[in-house]
């Protein structure tokens, strides 16, 4: 067991080191007659055409660039401050959480409505109806607060 042990690790090794010195050698291909097009200037789309209107993670940086004109719009944050790039894409998911949030807060409310519709006076039923609403409610409202505060911690760090 040993012996067979032994053996694995000696290949291993050897397939290892061999990977590292060859990926050391062979030089990387450059063709010097196509110099580098410069990043052409673009702007990143809105999220207005997007799945339920929720916001992209990325809103409020507006500047992009491209390869060329049939790539793609690539995000740019050159000359932005760290704290403004976390402040906005905080702010950003804090957003499509509370959006989501709304969502199942509509959900568990006619969840519970129907709850409350077939409880055919049941008291239990009743109650777990009622209860279900309520939860769904604070569970907004807790929500709704804590992205109040966020925001306005944010605002208060970054004028």
């Amino acid at each position: 067991m040993k012996k067979i042990l032994k053996n694995i690790a000696t290949t291993l090794t050897i397939v290892m080191f061999s990977a590292m010195v060859f990926s050391f050698a062979a030089p990387p291909t450059v063709n010097a007659a196509d110099p580098p097009t410069p990043p052409i200037p673009c702007t990143l789309p809105d999220s207005d055409d997007d799945f339920f209107k929720f916001p992209t993670w990325y809103r409020g940086f507006k500047d992009g660039t491209k390869k060329d004109a049939n790539s793609d719009c690539v995000l740019n944050l050159q000359g932005k401050q760290l704290n403004e790039i976390a402040f906005t894409v905080a702010l950003n998911v804090i957003d499509i959480a509370l959006r989501i949030i709304a969502i199942l807060t509509v959900l568990f409310t006619i969840y519970g409505g129907f709850l409350l519709i077939t409880a055919q006076g049941a008291p239990d039923k009743l109650k777990s109806g009622r209860t279900a609403i309520i939860q769904a409610l604070t569970g907004l409202a807790i929500a709704m607060l804590a992205s109040f505060v966020v925001s306005m911690i944010v605002g208060a760090m970054n004028p």
